[in-house]
C-alpha cells in the first residue's frame, strides 16, 4: 500500500507548451488556407525561418532543448517519486498506511517531547530515520533520550519497513534561539 503522487504539474506544462505551439500552427496555416489576410507576425516568422540554415546552431541548440525536455519529461514519468503514504506493518491481515507529512510530525514531536530540545528536523530514508535536535546544551544523554523517544514512536506507529533511528543534537546559540522565537522553529524536512 504505498501510494504515489501524480505527475500532474509535469503533465500540465506539456499540455501547455503542446497547445501554445498547436496554436501558433493554426494561427499561421488558417489565414493563407482561407485566404483570410496574414498576420504580421507571420511575415516575420517567416523571414526568420528562412534565414536559418540546418547547419546553424540554433537549430542544434533548440533540438538539443527539444530532446532534453524530452528525455526529462520521460524520466519523470517512469522514475517513481517519493511515495506519499507509506505502508504500516501489516496487522490482522489489514493493509494501512500512514501519510509521509504525518509521520514526519509524529517523529518531530516525539523528540520535541524531550526535556530540553527546543526544535527537531527528521529526515526520512527507507531504512533510516535521522534527527537533528537543537537544545540549549549538548550531551550524550540527551541524545540518547532523543533517540529512544523517537525509537519508541517508530515502534508505535510501526511502518512496513522498520528504520533504524539515530540522533544528534545541535547546541542552540543565542542568535539561533532568538531566530527561532521569531521564525517559529524549524521545518521537518
Amino acid at each position: 500500500m504505498i501510494r504515489r503522487p501524480h505527475r500532474a504539474v509535469p503533465a500540465a506544462v506539456l499540455a501547455l507548451v503542446l497547445l501554445g505551439m498547436s496554436a501558433a500552427v493554426a494561427l499561421t496555416m488558417i489565414p493563407g488556407l482561407t485566404g483570410a489576410p496574414d498576420y504580421l507576425w507571420r511575415d516575420v516568422v517567416v523571414r526568420i525561418l528562412h534565414d536559418i540554415s540546418w547547419n546553424d546552431t540554433r537549430v542544434a541548440a533548440a533540438g538539443l532543448a527539444a530532446v532534453s525536455g524530452g528525455v526529462a519529461l520521460l524520466a519523470l514519468a517512469v522514475l517513481p517519486d517519493r511515495a506519499t503514504v507509506l505502508p504500516l506493518a501489516p496487522g490482522d491481515g489489514i493493509a494501512a498506511g500512514i501519510a509521509r507529512s504525518g509521520l514526519y510530525r509524529a517523529l518531530g514531536a516525539a523528540a520535541e517531547s524531550v526535556e530540553g530540545v527546543h526544535s527537531a528536523r527528521i529526515r526520512l530514508r527507507r531504512k533510516k530515520v535521522r534527527v537533528v535536535a537543537r537544545a540549549g546544551a549538548r550531551s550524550p544523554e540527551l541524545r540518547r533520550a532523543v533517540r529512544e523517544a523517537v525509537d519508541e514512536r517508530v515502534t508505535r506507529i510501526a511502518p512496513a519497513p522498520s528504520p533504524r533511528v539515530s540522533a544528534r543534537v545541535r547546541r542552540l546559540g543565542s542568535v539561533a534561539r532568538q531566530h527561532h522565537s521569531n521564525r517559529g522553529g524549524w521545518g521537518r524536512r
